[in-house]
């Protein structure tokens, strides 16, 4: 493997999520550095989650799309194929996993996750609906000459 440098390194995480999205499109009552965290804490669960689950067997994208209640606990959970945007971000050499494998664990996880809660401007019909892009990146192999602790 080719020699990496320091900030190609954060690219080769287990799993990187991309961003969420609520799929409500007007969003005044909640002001931006509350949907900040909002993003931020999704973000964290769920990748925190997903690396703890994964640890780099599989190797894809997902859009994992999940509908959250008043107490931040799922309603729903579904996993569909990704644009092929997302999925541009694997690397190019990546042997892409199943994408029935990559549903399940995806969808598996989600109902286990613990979010945080939702910024009460989200809600619709007593729920929120979020749209969260996956990338589950292979785990890095490094030689001697190449770990990211070596100069």
């Amino acid at each position: 493997m080719p020699n990496l440098h320091r900030p190609t390194l954060a690219l080769l995480a287990l799993l990187t999520l991309m961003g969420c999205s609520q799929k409500t499109t007007a969003t005044p009552a909640v002001d931006a550095p509350t949907m900040a965290a909002f993003i931020a804490g999704m973000q964290n669960a769920l990748s925190s989650r997903l690396n703890a689950a994964n640890q780099g067997t599989l190797v894809g994208a997902v859009t994992l799309r999940l509908s959250l209640d008043r107490n931040s606990r799922p309603i729903a959970c579904k996993a569909v194929p990704s644009s092929p945007q997302i999925a541009r971000l694997l690397p190019a050499d990546a042997i892409v996993s199943d994408f029935a494998a990559l549903a399940r664990l995806a969808e598996r996880e989600c109902w286990l996750t613990t979010y945080p809660p939702v910024p009460e401007g989200l809600f619709e019909h007593d729920q929120v609906e979020v749209a969260a892009p996956l990338v589950l990146m292979p785990r890095p192999t490094w030689t001697t000459s190449s770990r990211p602790d070596r100069p």
